[in-house]
């Protein structure tokens, strides 16, 4: 577990000092809380035996509520801390985290674990996403592969995955064969032949590709996806749950986005309340259920929109604040166009398929206030927009599994992008190959691509982009240039990675010290890489 409290008194401290933390003073947190403390010292839980402030939430005081959940995540951390500066006093260099436990919509507080400790190993989850989008580099993450696998596909997915998730290190459960568990060595200390071929197939990360990743930058094409930790709380309260859960949105989205070859980025509710993004980086930016905004992150999205930016949200955009508080209106209506209420019940409508496939839930109640509804569905605006500034806003009234069917088949607008992937991949037909997810990278001059595929099948693609370039395919060994496209294969759980150069990359001179080396002695040679 991630996250923890308790009633003592010694917790109580403790929530106290988030709070001050959090709040900054008295009068901000009765504002919030709707009480009247007249001294910290006084702040404490509504009911004493009542941990987890359920009383609270079921008086729908939900800021009450939520600070409590968000105070398990952060004394779990600062507990944490305690160990971390108890090993950097033996050792400056140590690095502090945990492993295995921690999820992305399961009230661990993401940022705060991350810009706190050195390490964090999750289990399998988009919190991945986070995590390699807002670590320094130096930030220790990786994943856990191995157990219950017997084959060698799932193992390499997985592998791969987190190779291109950007991890530094990969985390191999267990090294024993106990039960149904196969380990990395049989019990002749012969590695099992699932792990003969994961040896070969990843053995160009070991022999430097590794590195060269891990002093490269990842690439987002001016995209970027909030995660709001309170929205995690939020999307769960009033009929919030109804429209959909907070993960499953960000999943599509994450399909949706890489389904057309476009890279991302995510940035945190905390990283804009405190100004440390720079959003001018950024063409687009996603809010997918993203039901509770704080008044400084509103400032900086409508910001971000008046300087040129597009801002794509899905419903209930901004009806609480940053500590789940309701607002009277939604805080980014004006900037949407439009009327939302927080008693606004889930319509479910169909798409126009007629096939309960494409169903999704819609916001019903939502009001136009100077939006233009793109398009309708009995009678319910689906896709709404909006100019301001130098921007515009699109506010997707629907569940994210639609999405991308409303996009390719609903909305006549031309691009919803505005530009094209700098890499596209297509099949000889002429469409895009599905469950393709396509990573860049940028080391000085050169620009480093991958492509992976979660099971499904081997198909040939055509790989195209705009400049000329020389194209070395590092699984394949071949040389493709100079070129603006090339042909290769897409392997089902295996990445291909491919360098592309502005000028061809010189072979290495080689020059030995003697002209004779025999055997005993130790050979002398210059090594020069142009």
């Amino acid at each position: 577990k991630t996250l923890g409290s308790c009633i003592s008194p010694y917790c109580a401290n403790a929530y106290r000092n988030f709070l001050q933390e959090s709040y900054g003073n008295l009068a901000a947190l009765n504002h919030s809380w709707s009480t009247n403390f007249k001294d910290w010292k006084d702040v404490d839980l509504a009911m004493p035996s009542d941990d987890g402030e359920l009383l609270s939430k079921a008086s729908k005081n939900y800021p009450r509520w939520f600070d409590r959940q968000a105070y398990k995540s952060w004394n779990y951390v600062h507990y944490c801390l305690k160990y971390s500066k108890a090993y950097k006093e033996m050792d400056p260099r140590a690095k502090t985290g945990f492993d295995g436990a921690g999820g992305f919509a399961s009230g661990d507080d993401l940022d705060l674990i991350v810009r706190n400790l050195d390490s964090w190993v999750p289990y399998d989850n988009i919190a991945e996403e986070v995590v390699r989008s807002i670590a320094p580099r130096d930030f220790i993450r990786s994943n856990w592969l191995g157990g219950r696998f017997k084959t060698a596909d799932p193992l390499l997915q997985r592998y791969w995955r987190l190779v291109t998730l950007g991890a530094d290190s990969i985390w191999w459960w267990m090294w024993s064969c106990i039960g149904d568990l196969h380990g990395f060595l049989a019990p002749d200390l012969r590695p099992f032949p699932e792990i003969v071929e994961v040896l070969k197939d990843t053995q160009i990360v070991r022999d430097g590709l590794g590195d060269l990743l891990l002093h490269s930058t990842m690439q987002d094409d001016g995209i970027a996806i909030l995660y709001s930790y309170p929205s995690v709380f939020a999307h769960k309260i009033e009929e919030g749950l109804f429209f959909g859960g907070y993960e499953d949105a960000h999943l599509k989205l994450i399909k949706f986005i890489r389904a057309a070859g476009f890279q991302f980025h995510y940035i945190t509710d905390r990283m804009l309340r405190q100004d440390e993004v720079d959003l001018s980086k950024f063409r687009i930016l996603f809010l997918p259920r993203t039901e509770a905004i704080g008044d400084k992150e509103a400032q900086a999205i409508r910001r971000f929109v008046e300087n040129g930016g597009t801002v794509i949200a899905d419903f209930r955009v901004g009806l609480y604040d940053d500590h789940c508080k309701p607002r009277e209106k939604g805080v980014l209506d004006d900037l949407f166009g439009v009327k939302q209420s927080i008693n606004s019940k889930a319509k479910i409508i169909n798409m126009g398929t007629g096939r309960p496939s494409q169903e999704t839930r819609v916001d019903g109640g939502i009001i136009l206030d100077g939006a233009q509804a793109d398009h309708l569905i009995e009678g319910t605006p689906l896709w709404l927009t909006r100019s301001i500034g130098k921007g515009k806003t699109i506010l997707f009234n629907s569940q994210m599994s639609a999405f991308s069917e409303l996009v390719s088949t609903r909305v006549n607008k031309g691009n919803l992008w505005g530009f094209d992937p700098l890499v596209k991949i297509t099949r000889p037909n002429g469409t895009n190959p599905e469950d393709l997810e396509v990573t860049r990278w940028k080391n000085e001059g050169i620009e480093i691509v991958s492509m992976l595929r979660k099971g499904g099948v081997k198909e040939t693609v055509t790989i195209s982009f705009e400049k000329t370039k020389f194209v070395y395919d590092l699984r394949a060994r071949k040389t493709f240039g100079p070129c603006t496209q090339f042909i290769t294969d897409v392997i089902p759980d295996r990445a291909s990675f491919f360098i592309f150069t502005n000028k061809p990359v010189s072979d290495p001179q080689i020059t030995f010290e003697s002209p004779m080396v025999q055997q005993g002695m130790t050979a002398k040679l210059d090594i020069i890489v142009p």
